[in-house]
Order: structure tokens, then sequence, then C-alpha cells
């Protein structure tokens, strides 16, 4: 979204491309870009994949001129690594020619493994806010975006926005907690088995979140908001 309208992917017309689809919008301002990403998939190059479309996306961002983005993970449950890696270029203050690291996970021999976001594209967007929405449903890969994101914010341009949930009858600010990475191992029958190999950290910070999650607080950069007033707290921080 932004303050002109709605936009989706679509290939109705035999090419993929970024096409407006409504006038309804919730952004209040030129300045504002707002992002809803529901999943870390699509592991195609270019347009038909999920990073070729978030670059497409920030394109235009530029293009208008947009310095303020909103990013909405609420319902956001992850996906593949490699996306993941290819998405937070464009929102980590890094090495804007060389590796950044990203996330890295450790096995339960102590083995680590890092993975690394080639480049960074953060200067040539000028931001001057990045809002990130994240909700009891934000988890693993939306988590690892999260701390990569809050890691890398030298200017303190970044708030994460956290949904009140309930849980065991307590209004809660945290999002979902999965701080693993698993593979699926799969047998000639057809089934699967799911293992556990190894917990996922934050870049600098060596945060992990497993079974915690990301907690939201009264003052400072993670914010705990009542669920049905994220947009409006967005708006108001960009304002």
């Amino acid at each position: 979204y932004d303050s002109q309208g709605s936009y989706t992917f679509s290939d109705a017309g035999g090419q993929m491309q970024l096409a407006k689809t409504s006038g309804e919008t919730p952004v209040v301002s030129d300045k504002i870009g707002y992002i809803k990403y529901e999943k870390f998939y699509g592991r195609d190059r270019g347009i038909t994949g999920s990073a070729g479309q978030i670059l497409e996306v920030m394109n235009k961002f530029k293009q208008d001129g947009k310095s303020q983005v909103v990013i909405d993970l609420r319902g956001n449950g992850g996906g593949y690594v490699e996306v993941f890696k290819n998405m937070v270029v464009h929102f980590i203050d890094g090495n804007k020619s060389g590796k950044n690291l990203d996330s890295y996970a450790v096995d339960k021999n102590g083995a680590i493994e890092y993975y690394y976001a080639n480049g960074s594209k953060y200067s040539e967007y000028g931001f001057e806010n990045i809002i990130i929405l994240a909700d009891e449903n934000t988890a693993s890969a939306s988590e690892s975006f999260i701390g990569a994101v809050l890691d890398y914010d030298k200017t303190n341009k970044v708030t994460l926005l956290v949904a009140s949930s309930t849980l065991n009858g307590e209004t809660v600010y945290k999002t979902y907690g999965k701080g693993i990475m698993q593979s699926t191992y799969k047998h000639i029958d057809g089934s699967a088995v799911k293992l556990t190999v190894a917990q996922i950290y934050w870049p600098l910070s060596n945060t992990c979140i497993h079974k915690v999650g990301v907690i939201g607080e009264k003052t400072g950069k993670i914010l705990a908001v009542d669920k049905d007033k994220m947009l409006e707290k967005a708006f108001e921080i960009c304002s």
C-alpha cells in the first residue's frame, strides 16, 4: 500500500508485474509505504520469487520518494533462510558491498553455521523510520528478520510494535518464540519426520528468542501496543 492505493503481484496479463488493485489504503501520508508480508516463501529468482518482489516494491517506494516504511509481519510464521537473507538486505544498515552476518545457528554439539546477507541496500532509500508490526503468530524467519533489523539499527530509526494477545487468561505482548532450525526427512512411503537441528541467534546481540519470543515494553524500540491500534500507532510514529 501507499497513499495512492493498494497493489499486488499478478501475472493475469501473461507477465508477472506489480499492479494497482484498489484505491483503498490505510496509509495516511505520501511519505509512507506499507508492506504486508505473509510468508518467507517463493524461492524463484526474479519477480516471480518473494525476494524479487520485495526488491520491486522497494524500488517503487524509492522512485515515489517514500522515506518511511511499515513492514507488517503479523501472522507471518516464517519460511526459508535464503528468502530471509535476500529480503533483509533492504533493511539492515550494514556493509553496502560486502557480507553482513544476519543470523547464525548452533547445533547440539556447539558447531556454528553463519548466514550472511550479500551487501546492504539500506543507504539507497533514505529511511526516516522503519516500523515493524508483529503479533503472537510472528515466528521463525520473521523473528530472525526482526533481530537482524534491530541489531543493525545504528541510528535509531527502527521501531517494533508487538500486538497484545491473551495467554493463560492474561494479556501479553510477545511474538511466537521459535528460534530453532528444523530439517525434514522424507520416507519412501510418503511420510516425513521433522527434526530440530540447531538454535538460531540474532547476529550482533547473540540473542536467541526460542520459547520466549520478542517481548513488547511500555517504552523504547520494542513497544507493547493494543492489537486494534497497531496501524494507528505505526502512523503516529511516522507523522
